[in-house]
């Protein structure tokens, strides 16, 4: 990661204009964290013009394992963006030629990557996915050269200004990391996209017993925003009162949310009205108030997410967004194409944050 990448990757602000605007507060020190990540760059005269970021990896897919690439940290000049006069519509941006020359630019770049293409000597089944928002029509737009839209990500809000731990509730002790991960894996054996490992679980994971059976279970890690944009009067709320409020204040200080990302979702089937219980623990034990649920749409256990009333201050000001899953394919016939995509996908919270 060369100086003017992390510059970049820190300084990029996510989101939509009229929509909520962010930028990653920790995004450099946790790209150095992952492990193999490659970056590929276009620059002009020295100057960084575009940046992208894969993460390699294994993940299952139709129940067998496949190379597998996450592109994250994509980001763009600023004269490259797409521009858009206040009288166009959202669904009608103005195309700039700037815009125009970069895609060209990245469709050409992509084209010389031996291992984004079939290849008449390599038949490996590989994989390439990415994460948009699906109300970001910039980004939507941008990636249709090399992408394809499989799955929705359903974004749930959860917050607290008070939280308690409940009985049976603990951090996954290593004596239960084997029968955890046997619950996760007979869970997820019908999801694609889905990597987990022991070392994964290890101090991020948390459970609620009932005796000694474990009932409910979820993976917690830790990201942290810093707000450039909140419209409508919630914004004027979030930005400019709630941090001066004692108690609301938990939730935003000073433009910054910080907040615990959820995925990794377990609940034995009898015991989903505990899924309130289980994340207020987890929120009381880490001593952060608000957490975001990242779930696919089609996920099993979706539809009591869904249903759940008790989900906190934040959930009834913001229901969270939904999240496009783009796929590229390499090696894969119509046919695996079709029954992957009809698959429910494995969303990791480190992922997206």
């Amino acid at each position: 990661m060369s100086p003017d990448v992390a510059e970049a990757i820190g300084q990029t602000v996510l989101g939509q204009p009229g929509g909520i605007r962010y930028k990653l507060a920790d995004a450099v020190s946790k790209a150095r964290t992952i492990k193999p990540l490659h970056f590929l760059t276009i620059r002009r005269r020295q100057t960084l013009l575009a940046v992208m970021a894969v993460a390699e990896r294994v993940t299952q897919c139709l129940k067998a394992d496949y190379p597998t690439y996450y592109v994250r940290y994509v980001t763009f000049h600023t004269g490259y963006y797409v521009k858009q006069l206040p009288h166009a519509p959202a669904k009608e941006p103005l195309r700039s030629q700037g815009n125009s020359l970069l895609k060209k630019l990245m469709q050409e770049y992509a084209s010389q990557l031996p291992w984004t293409l079939p290849q008449p000597t390599d038949t490996t089944k590989r994989l390439f996915y990415a994460y948009v928002e699906e109300s970001n029509w910039r980004s939507m737009q941008f990636t249709q050269f090399f992408f394809e839209q499989i799955r929705t990500v359903k974004v749930t809000t959860f917050s607290r200004l008070f939280p308690k731990t409940a009985k049976g509730f603990q951090p996954l002790q290593p004596g239960d990391l084997d029968p955890m991960m046997q619950l996760l894996k007979e869970h997820y054996c019908n999801h694609s996209f889905f990597f987990i490992s022991h070392g994964d679980l290890a101090g991020n994971y948390y459970v609620l017993k009932d005796g000694d059976k474990i009932v409910a279970g979820v993976k917690a890690g830790v990201g942290s925003w810093k707000l450039e944009q909140i419209p409508g009067f919630a914004g004027t709320f979030i930005q400019r009162i709630l941090p001066r409020l004692p108690i609301l204040s938990r939730l935003f200080t000073h433009r910054l949310f910080r907040f615990l990302t959820f995925d990794t979702l377990f609940l034995k089937s009898g015991y989903e009205h505990l899924l309130p219980v289980l994340l207020e623990s987890v929120c009381a034990h880490r001593k952060i108030y608000a957490g975001m649920l990242y779930t696919d749409a089609t996920d099993p256990l979706y539809t009591p997410i869904s249903q759940c009333k008790n989900m906190g201050f934040l959930n009834k000001m913001h229901q969270g967004a939904n999240v496009a899953l783009l796929v590229r394919f390499v090696n894969f016939d119509s046919g695996e194409k079709r029954n992957l995509s009809r698959q429910p996908a494995y969303i990791s919270g480190f992922d997206l944050c």
